[in-house]
């Protein structure tokens, strides 16, 4: 059985955004769409990688069923903020993201960049929780541990 890994990446988390199209040509002329990913989406799933390869070191990336953890630490809008709230993130607080960034978004651009590195495919990530806050130290962090037949969120509903 394999331990948790937790993935610490630097700097403010970047959302997945939607695919450009290029339209390009083959030698014999027939046109065909080749899906282009942004700049932004490309650098942060580098140094998501970069971030999953140093937590993981020489172990395999996690093949099994996975549960994930997701917290996207994002810079405070200090302009907006009261200044209880200021102080509370001066003590190290986490406090609720009201940004307009959407999770599924933030989720998939960060399994794009640990994918084959920590985990073989996002696709064995089978229960996660995620969640958005503001700290004065933007990262993102990720629990990874295998699944072993428990349910992260309560249900209800019998095992």
């Amino acid at each position: 059985m394999q331990d948790e890994i937790r993935i610490v990446i630097p700097g403010k988390p970047a959302a997945r955004k939607a695919h450009k199209t290029a339209f390009l040509k083959t030698k014999a002329g027939k046109e065909f769409r080749k899906p282009v990913l942004d700049d932004d989406s490309a650098s942060y799933q580098n140094l998501c990688g970069m971030a999953a390869q140093k937590a993981m070191g020489d172990k395999p990336p996690l093949s099994g069923f996975v549960l994930a953890e997701y917290v996207f630490i994002f810079p405070p809008p200090v302009s907006r903020m009261k200044k209880a709230q200021k102080d509370r993130l001066a003590n190290g607080e986490l406090l609720p993201c009201d940004n307009n960034v959407d999770l599924d978004n933030l989720m998939k651009n960060t399994n794009d960049g640990i994918k084959g590195i920590a985990i073989t495919d996002d696709k064995v990530i089978i229960d996660c929780r995620a969640s958005k806050r503001y700290g004065m130290k933007p990262c993102t962090i990720v629990l990874l541990s295998p699944w072993e037949n428990k349910l992260l969120l309560t249900t209800g509903l019998n095992q």
